[in-house]
């Protein structure tokens, strides 16, 4: 059987993914920031306050992972953590003045990224492309939701 392995949904995914991903943890490591705390830091800025649950969910980060990245985060005055008022075990987790200024400061350069990502695209297109990447993660979850429902996997 043959198999364009460069010709694939997975391959080309990969290879801009790694493009993405190496250009902006340059960036970031002039911040001090990990890509898993900017994706914290942009949820949380629009006011919202999470669980370490919700927020590792929302930013796709294994909860552990975040969690160590959260403390960092603290210690750095980019977020803080409480307790709730209505459930002790349950810590939130809510940006702070300089985790805003923070993440303002690498917004620009994440849409600058984009946008040079997305360069010869026509808006057309480009609402398009982002419809079907929509559309594409959405049948992923469902399979994953699958295939993790059946017995022994």
């Amino acid at each position: 059987m043959k198999y364009p392995f460069s010709d694939t949904l997975p391959y080309f995914i990969t290879q801009i993914s790694t493009s993405m991903l190496e250009i902006v943890a340059k960036r970031f490591d002039q911040y001090g920031m990990s890509i898993p705390m900017y994706r914290a830091l942009v949820t949380l800025r629009g006011g919202r306050v999470l669980t370490l649950s919700e927020l590792s969910k929302i930013v796709s980060v294994d909860q552990s992972t975040l969690s160590r990245q959260v403390g960092a985060m603290v210690r750095n005055g980019l977020v803080t953590r409480r307790r709730s008022d209505d459930n002790g075990r349950i810590v939130l987790i809510e940006i702070t003045p300089d985790g805003r200024r923070t993440v303002e400061g690498l917004l620009p350069f994440v849409q600058d990224l984009e946008k040079a990502a997305l360069d010869s695209m026509q808006p057309d297109e480009i609402q398009n492309l982002k419809r079907s990447l929509k559309r594409l993660e959405e049948n992923l979850a469902a399979f994953r939701d699958e295939a993790n429902s059946i017995p022994g996997r």
